[in-house]
C-alpha cells in the first residue's frame, strides 16, 4: 500500500511538472522569467527548487531569478551564467559556511577567481556597507556576467579587478575553452590576460588588506599564496582555499603551514577527472603577528 501511495505521488508530481512547463510555454518568452521569479516568492522551499529547475531551459539566455535557498537566498542571479547549483543556493557549501563564520560587518574580502560572482555576492551581503569585497576574474566572459551581478544586486561595495592574480606582475596566457567556471592561465591558453600579485596590489595602496581571502583558480593557487606572503604573513588573513591537483594541495598546505596556520580541510564532493586530486581547505592563523616578530 505504502508503495503504491509513492508511486501515484510521482506521477502527480511528473503531471503538475509538465503542466507547468506547458503553461510557461504559453507565457510571452521575455515575461517568463517574471512570472517565474513571482511562483518562486510564494511557493516553499522544495517547491522552488523544482519550479527552478523545470524553468530554467525554457527561460532567456540574460533572464535572472531569484536564488531559491541559502543564505544568498533572494539575490538576483542570471539563470544561464554557471552552474544551476548557484541559482538554488547550494553552490560550494563548505565554503558558504565559512564564509558566514569568518566575514563580518565590516570585513575586507578577497575573492581570487571569483568567476561570475555567487561568493563574492554572499561576501558582499555578509561584509555590509561597510565592508568591502575585491572581486578578481581576469575572464572576459566571467567579468561580464560578474559585473552585471554585481549591478543588478547594486552590490555596490564589490570592487572588480580583471586581473589573474598570480605571484609576479605582467602578463600570461589564459584558457577560456569549456564552461566559464574552468577558466585557467595555461602556456597554450587563446588569451593573454594581465597578472599581478596581491602583495604588490596592497602595498602599493590599490586595495586594502585583507580579513578572509578565497582563492579558486583552478590549479593556480600556489603562485597566487607566493604572491601573498608579506599579506599573510603581517595581516594574517582567513585563506579559504581549493587545490587542483595532489602536487599544488601538498606545496599549497606545506606553504601555508610554514606560515603560521592551521590547515582544516572541508567536505568536498566535486568530481573532476582533469585532476588528481581535488580538495576544499580553511587555513586559520595560528599565530599572532606580534609572536612572530618576537620569535624572529
Amino acid at each position: 500500500m505504502a508503495e503504491a501511495v509513492k508511486r501515484l505521488g510521482r506521477r502527480v508530481r511528473r503531471s503538475v511538472g509538465t503542466a507547468f512547463e506547458h503553461g510557461l510555454g504559453l507565457v510571452p518568452t521575455r515575461a517568463r522569467g517574471v512570472v517565474v521569479g513571482m511562483i518562486l516568492r510564494a511557493v516553499s522551499r522544495r517547491a522552488r527548487i523544482s519550479v527552478a529547475g523545470r524553468a530554467a531551459p525554457v527561460l532567456e539566455p540574460d533572464s535572472y531569478l531569484p536564488v531559491v535557498s541559502g543564505p544568498l537566498r533572494g539575490a538576483k542571479w542570471i539563470v544561464h551564467s554557471s552552474l544551476h547549483s548557484c541559482l538554488v543556493g547550494d553552490y560550494e557549501p563548505g565554503t558558504q559556511l565559512v564564509f558566514q563564520r569568518y566575514i563580518s560587518p565590516g570585513s575586507v574580502v578577497f575573492d581570487v577567481g571569483a568567476n561570475v560572482g555567487f561568493l563574492s555576492l554572499l561576501a558582499s551581503r555578509l561584509a555590509g556597507p561597510a565592508g568591502r569585497v575585491i572581486a578578481f576574474e581576469p575572464a572576459p566572459v566571467a567579468v561580464g556576467y560578474l559585473r552585471r551581478h554585481v549591478a543588478l544586486n547594486r552590490a555596490h561595495n564589490i570592487e572588480i579587478i580583471a586581473v589573474a592574480v598570480a605571484d609576479e606582475n605582467g602578463r600570461a596566457r589564459f584558457s577560456s575553452a569549456g564552461p566559464v567556471e574552468m577558466g585557467h592561465l595555461a602556456d597554450d591558453g587563446q588569451l593573454e590576460v594581465e597578472t599581478a600579485s596581491l602583495d604588490t596590489l596592497v602595498e602599493t595602496g590599490i586595495i586594502p588588506p585583507p580579513d578572509v581571502v578565497k582563492i579558486d583558480v583552478e590549479g593556480a593557487e600556489l603562485g597566487v599564496l607566493r604572491g601573498a606572503q608579506a599579506i599573510l604573513r603581517a595581516r594574517r588573513p582567513v585563506v579559504v582555499l581549493s587545490t587542483h591537483g595532489l602536487e599544488s594541495h601538498e606545496a599549497s598546505c606545506s606553504l601555508l603551514r610554514s606560515l603560521g596556520y592551521a590547515v582544516t580541510l572541508l567536505e568536498h564532493s566535486l568530481a573532476n577527472t582533469d585532476f588528481d586530486f581535488l580538495g576544499e581547505l580553511v587555513a586559520e592563523p595560528t599565530v599572532s603577528t606580534a609572536a612572530r616578530v618576537a620569535h624572529s
